[in-house]
């Protein structure tokens, strides 16, 4: 930044406003409360220059960076476009370093993003992100560590062992499947088939169970979750007048038995519940995910 500095000392008077155009004429005698007036102001402007000037942040052009920046030093750099547009650097002179400055306003982003401790805060728009992320660190939402919206992201391109919530991996797995056929009389009838290593838990956050005509199943037919053997949990209950088209039943069960356990999804009919008592054609599915 500049330093510069003047002889010109502060005038007294401020004298009287000259008229606009005037100039002296051959043989005039001077007007002191015009002279007075000139001086004090044309003092005041010099001297806010030079403030303007001291102030201001050094800038310079070119295809290389100044040799000796000072702090806040701009350089515009005409030898490194980006996508065809020229750009802008600021000098970091706490770390010697020259930083190019972030495009906004619909220009685009390239290159490494280095926040060096620092958040991006945005409070109105959507951030939109066309490229995978990489971090070594955490996402905050509005100061927490959860997000009030959904997140999605394609199955294809997503590390599940690198996002992390509260210090644990998300490795969550999705199932979903669906069946239409008879729920036979004494029986299970599945409608899909779970995994669950040791300490595991699935959680079914959508079932569906309707007859083949899309009226109530009958009471005494249920879709559960079992081992074959034994009944973990019962997803939907029929009583014969409520149409079960999309719930979530809120049902969650962790794999506490010390090895591996398949769980079955299934349309019980009388294997380990009462029973409608006959064949009913059924309909049935869900959705779980499993971490």
């Amino acid at each position: 930044m500049s330093n510069y500095s003047t002889n010109l000392k502060d005038w007294g008077a401020e004298g009287t406003e000259y008229p606009n155009g005037y100039s002296y004429l051959e043989g005039d005698q001077p007007v002191d409360a015009w002279d007075n007036y000139f001086n004090y102001n044309v003092i005041n402007d010099i001297q806010h220059l030079i403030g303007l000037t001291n102030d201001r942040l050094e800038s310079d052009t070119g295809s290389s960076h100044p040799s000796s920046p000072e702090v806040g030093h701009i350089s515009h750099r005409t030898d490194t476009p980006i996508k065809g547009k020229e750009t802008l650097y600021h000098y970091d002179s706490t770390n010697s370093e020259w930083h190019r400055l972030m495009k906004a306003d619909g220009d685009k982003m390239t290159g490494n993003i280095d926040m060096g401790g620092y958040s991006i805060n945005d409070t109105s728009g959507t951030l939109t992100l066309n490229s995978d992320v990489h971090g070594t660190g955490s996402v905050t939402v509005d100061g927490k560590s959860t997000f009030n919206d959904s997140i999605s992201i394609p199955d294809s391109s997503i590390d599940a062992n690198s996002v992390k919530a509260d210090g644990s991996s998300l490795t969550k797995k999705y199932f979903q499947s669906s069946e239409n056929g008879e729920a036979v009389t004494g029986s299970l009838s599945i409608v899909g088939i779970v995994g669950l290593d040791n300490n595991e838990t699935m959680e079914v956050t959508q079932a569906a169970m309707i007859k083949h005509d899309l009226s109530p199943v009958s009471s005494g037919i249920d879709l559960v979750l079992s081992t074959g053997t034994n009944k973990r949990d019962t997803l939907l209950s029929g009583d014969g007048s409520t149409i079960f088209g999309d719930e979530n039943p809120g049902v969650t069960y962790t794999n506490t038995s010390g090895s591996s356990e398949v769980i079955l999804v299934a349309v019980d009919n009388g294997h380990h519940n009462t029973g409608a008592g006959t064949n009913e054609k059924v309909h049935s599915s869900f959705i779980a995910k499993v971490n």
